[in-house]
């Protein structure tokens, strides 16, 4: 008997197939979320209950690049992470 593909499955009794890309992009946010954190505990401004290093002692050029990153994550990994729940809720 020849098995087909986890993907390419979708039966009309049962649920349909699993979205793998979603559940890579969930641990991309995942991931750059906890990386966010540790920024902050090593010297990116933020209040987090670990620091490290203070912000006011790192150099110009680390304090540039731990403010742009923190920002940009914290601009849109949460709203990102609503919005796929969102897209989903209906469906459920």
């Amino acid at each position: 008997m020849a098995e087909a593909s986890v993907t390419s499955i979708t039966t009309a009794h049962g649920p349909p197939a699993r979205l793998f890309y979603l559940d890579k992009l969930r641990v991309l946010l995942i991931s750059l979320i906890v990386l966010m954190h540790l920024a902050i505990t090593y010297g990116a401004p933020g209040s987090w209950y670990v620091q490290e290093v203070n912000f006011d002692t790192i150099g110009v050029g680390l304090k540039i690049v731990y403010t742009t990153y923190n920002a940009t994550v914290q601009a849109f990994a949460l709203g990102f992470f609503f919005l796929l729940s969102g897209y989903f809720t209906a469906a459920s």
